[in-house]
């Protein structure tokens, strides 16, 4: 069932951005003992930084334990950059037993976020486009929230 909801949800991404063979792939790595799923900026509902309450309309993909997922971005990643307000793009990363045992509006209400991670386009390039959960000393300078804590 997972492997399905992955499949279809990376599929509903590739759509969106209009996945072509020189996109930049987003990998998003899981280094985390459980399973995390993970929300991103959705273009037509958002949101967008600094407004960072959880859009009940976009999609979420799971990543297993030590697993990674791409997430394609355009080649042209300032055109992607400039249609949002404040060159900021969001990732929610959500517990998998959250968003298995709560309706989305507790999720959004008690913001029930494990990591948000608030990422510039130089942020992205300086990280060669690799982010994990729990974040890496490498994304120390990477607007979070919680904040990171070495």
């Amino acid at each position: 069932m997972k492997d399905s909801l992955i499949f279809y949800t990376l599929l509903l991404f590739c759509l969106i951005s209009g996945c072509k063979d020189d996109d930049i792939k987003l990998e998003i790595k899981n280094e985390s003992r459980l399973g995390v799923c993970i929300k991103t900026v959705d273009l037509q509902y958002g949101p967008f930084y600094p407004d960072t309450a959880i859009s009940k309309y976009s999609t979420y993909a799971y990543i297993e334990s030590r697993d990674k997922i791409y997430y394609p971005l355009p080649s042209d990643l300032q055109i992607y950059f400039d249609f949002l307000p404040a060159d900021t793009f969001s990732i929610f990363i959500f517990s998998e037993d959250t968003v298995d045992n709560y309706p989305w509006e507790k999720i959004r209400e008690d913001y029930r976020v494990l990591k948000r991670y608030d990422l510039s386009q130089e942020d992205l390039i300086r990280l060669d486009f690799k982010i994990t959960y729990p974040p890496n000393p490498k994304m120390r300078d990477v607007k979070m929230f919680p904040p990171y804590i070495e």
